[in-house]
């Protein structure tokens, strides 16, 4: 009797963009509470892709598109939640990871999401990595005479050195060579430039507004017959800025843990997908376990996978 197991990139991405929305939400407070929101998301999400890819295999983009792929591996790569989660987490994560691993070397992967990995894998178990990915300079290379080549072999267009360039100058996209679709780049840019603007957007707006602020009080004060003081208040708005924007951000992470703790209903509310979008929101505003409240999904010829699955063009037999 012939069983069809049918890959679903809508579930892939959405379960996917769940994780990236917390991050995004742990990027502007880094509360240990938003810690261990996001490290629960990579537990789950290494769980399910695990379960996924040992019931269906490993979803290529010639399958799932560019997108569904490309969540697959997100979900794969981070699941070890970056040791948050204690080291037998990061043991069991792991192993799963070597699983899925074996999935995607057999099952037709882009080469360069196994070369990371690959990486990732050697990288938890203490080993020297293969292809140049850790995104730590200093972090030794197996066989080093011999990386660019097998960098070139995964597909990894950049050297090591200008990949490590590339992430030291704050791009957050280590797999950037690898996307061939324009419309997926240009999410994860849009996404990424939003989430630096979250991150740094208040802190560095009130070091501005300090900086200015002081700027015009010394001019004053030097105009009108106090030029030391005016320097002195210049300089002092300077020195002080940094301090008086951090403990700004703290108040207002001690503000949103009030929020949080004056919350009565604390039950999870299942998010609603309506695949027959291109490009459409999902509302976690009433899930408190999904502090973002809202999570993008954009993809090139999303719609069309979804016809094609709904038509059943996506899909796998097994006998």
């Amino acid at each position: 009797m012939a069983v069809m197991n049918v890959h679903d990139p809508i579930r892939l991405i959405d379960q996917q963009r769940q994780e990236f929305a917390l991050l995004k939400n742990l990027r502007q407070h880094a509360t240990p509470r938003n810690k261990a929101l996001w490290a629960e998301k990579c537990r789950e999400n290494l769980l399910f892709i695990h379960d996924y890819v040992s019931k269906y295999g490993w979803p290529p983009a010639s399958v799932v598109d560019e997108d569904g792929e490309n969540a697959a591996f997100l979900m794969t790569q981070h699941g070890d939640a970056k040791g948050l989660l204690g080291g037998a987490w990061t043991a069991q994560a792991t192993q799963m990871q070597k699983d899925i691993l074996r999935a995607m070397q057999k099952d037709g992967a882009t080469p360069g999401y196994i070369a990371f990995v690959t990486d990732r894998v050697r990288y938890n178990q203490g080993k020297p990595q293969l292809y140049g990915t850790i995104p730590e300079p200093q972090y030794p290379v197996d066989q080093p005479e011999g990386l660019e080549a097998r960098r070139s072999q995964m597909g990894l267009k950049e050297t090591q050195a200008e990949y490590l360039l590339r992430m030291q100058k704050g791009d957050h996209l280590p797999f950037r060579p690898l996307l061939q679709d324009p419309d997926l780049l240009r999410f994860w840019d849009e996404e990424e430039k939003e989430s630096d603007t979250i991150t740094h957007g208040k802190n560095y707006d009130i070091r501005a507004i300090i900086k200015f602020s002081g700027a015009i009080l010394g001019v004053i004060a030097m105009f009108t017959g106090f030029p030391m003081l005016g320097l002195g208040v210049i300089f002092t708005s300077i020195a002080t800025a940094p301090y008086l924007a951090r403990k700004y951000d703290e108040m207002l992470d001690r503000r949103d843990e009030r929020l949080e703790r004056s919350q009565v209903d604390r039950s999870p509310v299942e998010p609603s997908l309506q695949p027959a979008h291109y490009h459409h929101k999902i509302d976690y505003s009433q899930d408190p376990d999904h502090p973002a409240h809202r999570v993008e999904i954009m993809g090139h010829n999303f719609a069309n996978t979804i016809e094609k699955q709904r038509a059943g063009a996506i899909s796998l037999e097994k006998t």
